[in-house]
């Protein structure tokens, strides 16, 4: 005979958990369970945040408490399927020792707040657990970080710093979001790792941005943005490509130090540009992938102001470079292209016309 909750101790990791079965409502084939599950991480830190305070889970620490109604479980079969328990509410805490210079939050399940342009999936967004009659069966983990402005701060897209305080009068801040699906450790899965155009407080010539990286460790399953380009020979069959392992760089940014500025001349002004002020230029990576067959990935330069212009016949036509790329496939040379803007005499100087090459 047991009385309702029932507890069941379990292991999740190094971590002792605990399935709580808190209500049971009879089916003729099965019945349907109201199931939570508890764990303390140990933690000496004193800043968690957290909506839920659960009494009876021993030890001291960080509190994750997921849940799941309708859970559908029979004598003859156990958990019927899978079960996806969700952690049920933000749970946020500061990490870094002493000087505590970045807040994590532990998104739970299903709440959609990624950044807008994160790639997500809906039927794993979140952080849960997936549980079936043998157990834990998967589990996911979703978090947003916040840094301190003592260590990175926040730019625009060319490293110029953002003020202090956004128009809401909220502190402007460095922001990042990561997602982690694992069946066990050997099969990791890192998603939509995300940070906004950064510097570092002790060194703010060069400024970083890394947008929906992926880092694959996984047999089970790729990220789901994931795609290979024409050409890409990854020598696995079609019906078996979660068994590709690698990196997966969707953006990647960095803006050059003061060495590699050059002077904001504008579109048609040319060389004899008496402009003194100088314009950043930076360095993308796009849709790279990096695994045992090398680099793949389109590679470009770029500025804040065309990296080269000028005038032709009389300058009477003027022109500019805007940008220079390259494309990779599996570390060897695949393509080159170049765009910029040309301008007509019978047309608008502020109306040029747009030119693109590209040769592969």
């Amino acid at each position: 005979k047991a009385t309702l909750p029932f507890i069941i101790p379990m292991t999740i990791g190094y971590v002792t958990a605990y399935l709580v079965i808190y209500e049971i409502v009879l089916k003729p084939q099965w019945a349907e369970l109201e199931v939570y599950v508890g764990m303390r991480i140990p933690s000496k830190n004193s800043s968690i945040r957290t909506e839920l305070d659960i009494k009876g889970i021993p030890g001291d620490g960080l509190i994750l408490m997921f849940a799941a109604s309708g859970v559908k479980f029979s004598s003859e079969a156990g958990i019927i399927g899978d079960a996806t328990i969700g952690l049920l509410s933000k749970v946020s805490f500061e990490v870094g020792g002493k000087n505590k210079k970045t807040a994590i939050t532990l998104l739970p399940w299903n709440t959609h707040e990624a950044p807008p342009d994160t790639v997500q999936n809906p039927e794993n967004f979140g952080t849960f657990v997936t549980i079936d009659c043998d157990g834990v069966k998967q589990f996911g983990i979703e978090a947003s970080f916040c840094f301190s402005r003592e260590w990175i701060l926040p730019t625009d897209e060319f490293g110029h710093e953002l003020p202090e305080l956004d128009a809401n009068g909220k502190t402007n801040r460095v922001k990042a979001h990561l997602a982690l699906k694992d069946e066990d450790w050997n099969n990791m899965l890192f998603e939509n790792i995300k940070l906004t155009h950064f510097v570092l407080t002790s060194f703010r010539d060069m400024s970083f941005y890394v947008g929906n990286a992926n880092v694959d460790l996984s047999d089970f399953s790729n990220p789901q943005s994931l795609t290979f380009p024409t050409g890409y020979e990854h020598g696995l069959p079609e019906d078996n490509l979660e068994l590709w392992r690698g990196a997966y760089i969707e953006t990647l940014e960095i803006t050059l130090p003061d060495p590699f500025k050059k002077k904001c001349i504008t579109f048609g002004n040319g060389p004899q540009d008496q402009d003194t002020s100088m314009c950043r230029i930076k360095i993308s990576g796009n849709n790279m992938l990096i695994d045992e067959t090398g680099v793949t990935g389109g590679f470009s330069i770029e500025g804040e102001a065309p990296l080269l212009s000028g005038g032709l016949m009389n300058k009477k036509w003027a022109w500019s470079l805007d940008s220079v790329g390259i494309q990779i496939l599996q570390s060897e040379l695949n393509g080159f292209g170049f765009r910029g803007e040309l301008g007509v005499p019978i047309m608008k100087k502020t109306t040029p016309l747009e030119y693109r090459a590209h040769v592969n």
